[in-house]
């Protein structure tokens, strides 16, 4: 969460040195963006004097990432920087955790994908998915891994969550038949909610890669198309110029069952993020109460906590009834 505090204060003062030896202006104001559900980063918008180009620094939690899972993000973040699939990396540290990058001038969309917007993150997928495979890691199963057993303490814990017991089985049966006709493994983004994309007037980029690795490009597909919140004409848009061709029977019968497996990581993966002292049962959600899937929001009053189980109930609902 990007709330202010002694953490913060420090990870500013860092930012500030390394921002003041590798960026082409001056360094004049270090602020947080906005908090997400997620803990595992915190990322702030580097302002820089005069017209050179501002820059951001991404600070990794040290007790929820390990070094060798830092190190190849990293690895990654540049590699993709320099593909031009992300923004450039000045400068990577996986010791403390920073990263410094170019500021890429585009934002994250809070209104369904237009088709152009959905065919430059089909050209974007269709690049990173035709990147070497050799030697990749698999950052995303040990989060996935993690967050199973987190969710599975809290459904002991908790009777009120008896659902979620429901969704895991849901979700084992679905990646079992998925596997058994896994295509050819790609290197993959595995996250690509809508604040892992941002749009510029021209182009979108792809960003924070702690759960890259190698896996399956159908739920890369199928998350832009559910976080992106693409309409029908622009779904077949998004598909047709990812596959350079209207996609099969079979891969429309794919993308429909992963679709499902998406929904259903992130409400088990948003729901582990949550400390098992939290009153579930006394934060009952309606559906009426629910926003769309991958759409976080904290209504006025309401604890950074409560919006996260309202976000995970959106996802469980849906995934559900998929």
């Amino acid at each position: 969460m990007n709330a202010p505090d002694s953490t913060s204060e420090r990870d500013i003062q860092l930012i500030r040195e390394v921002a003041d030896r590798v960026m082409t202006g001056v360094p004049t104001q270090v602020e947080p963006f906005p908090a997400t559900p997620t803990e595992w980063a915190t990322t702030y918008r580097i302002h820089v004097a005069g017209s050179a180009p501002d820059g951001v620094a991404r600070v990794l939690n040290p007790r929820l990432s390990a070094p060798e899972s830092i190190r190849a993000e990293f690895e990654l973040a540049r590699e993709l920087g320099t593909a031009g699939i992300g923004p450039a990396i000045l400068y990577a540290d996986h010791h403390t955790g920073l990263a410094v990058m170019e500021h890429a001038p585009g934002g994250h969309l809070t209104e369904p994908a237009t088709a152009r917007q959905a065919e430059w993150t089909a050209d974007l997928l269709k690049r990173l998915h035709g990147l070497p495979n050799t030697g990749r890691p698999r950052l995303q199963d040990f989060k996935v891994s993690e967050s199973l057993a987190a969710v599975r303490q809290r459904i002991d814990a908790h009777p009120s969550l008896d659902i979620y017991a429901e969704a895991i089985g849901r979700y084992a049966e679905t990646g079992r038949f998925l596997k058994e006709t896994t295509p050819v493994e790609k290197l993959c983004h595995n996250d690509l909610n809508p604040t892992n994309i941002l749009f510029g007037e021209s182009r979108s980029w792809l960003i924070d890669f702690d759960h890259m690795g190698l896996g399956d490009p159908f739920f890369d597909l199928a998350t832009v198309i559910l976080s992106l919140r693409l309409r029908p004409d622009t779904e077949d848009h998004f598909l047709r110029h990812y596959f350079r061709c209207p996609p099969t029977a079979a891969e429309s019968r794919r993308l429909e069952s992963t679709k499902s497996i998406v929904l259903l990581r992130y409400a088990l993966m948003t729901l582990a993020l949550l400390p098992l002292s939290f009153d579930f049962a006394k934060t009952a959600v309606s559906e009426k109460e629910l926003s769309p899937p991958f759409v976080f929001r904290r209504d006025e009053n309401e604890s950074h906590e409560t919006a996260v189980y309202r976000l995970s109930r959106a996802f469980l609902v849906n995934g559900l009834n998929w």
